[in-house]
């Protein structure tokens, strides 16, 4: 059964954002910090419609990953986690392209019995609903990575320079 109350973080977040109540962090099991190796994209999206969505899910996971990994939040078991989340944005990406080449709203037409084809109404673009499950998706991806605008202004690496370049790249 299932702990009632937010989601725990995970100790490395909890250390990177701060102990301001100095409450004792458990120690959790770490697997090796090491970045998990890219995926190999063309095998997960083989089609030949999918080369772009290939693309961005690719230049997304080259954007996040060494920022991540800078910061010590990753592993090589992340890899499932931080694939799923770049094929979600590239996916979104996919559904604006298309809601932008084909508008929100769609003309639904029927044919009558004379055989011609009627305009009986309009209806919303079915892409407009896909993307809004993607962005849900990623919703989850965000903060469970630490993405967010709220986690990442609350992560405390130390002051530096290369920390905050590293940081701020993920805004890139």
């Amino acid at each position: 059964m299932a702990r009632p109350g937010p989601k725990p973080k995970p100790p490395a977040l909890k250390l990177l954002e701060g102990n301001p109540g100095k409450r004792a962090i458990p120690d959790a099991p770490k697997p090796p910090p090491l970045a998990p190796p890219a995926p190999e994209w063309a095998k997960l999206l083989p089609g030949k419609r999918d080369v772009v969505v290939r693309r961005d899910a690719a230049t997304e996971w080259r954007r996040v990953v060494p920022v991540l990994d800078h910061l010590g939040l990753l592993s090589t078991v992340d890899g499932a986690l931080l694939t799923d989340y770049c094929i979600a944005w590239a996916r979104l990406l996919q559904c604006e392209r298309g809601l932008a080449e084909k508008g929100l709203i769609r003309e639904v037409y029927a044919v009558n019995n004379e055989g011609d084809s009627v305009l009986v109404g309009l209806a919303r673009n079915p892409l407009s609903t896909t993307a809004k499950e993607y962005r849900a998706a990623l919703k989850t991806y965000v903060a469970e990575l630490g993405l967010g605008p709220s986690s990442r202004g609350r992560l405390n690496t130390g002051g530096g320079d290369d920390d905050d370049a590293a940081a701020a790249a993920i805004l890139d």
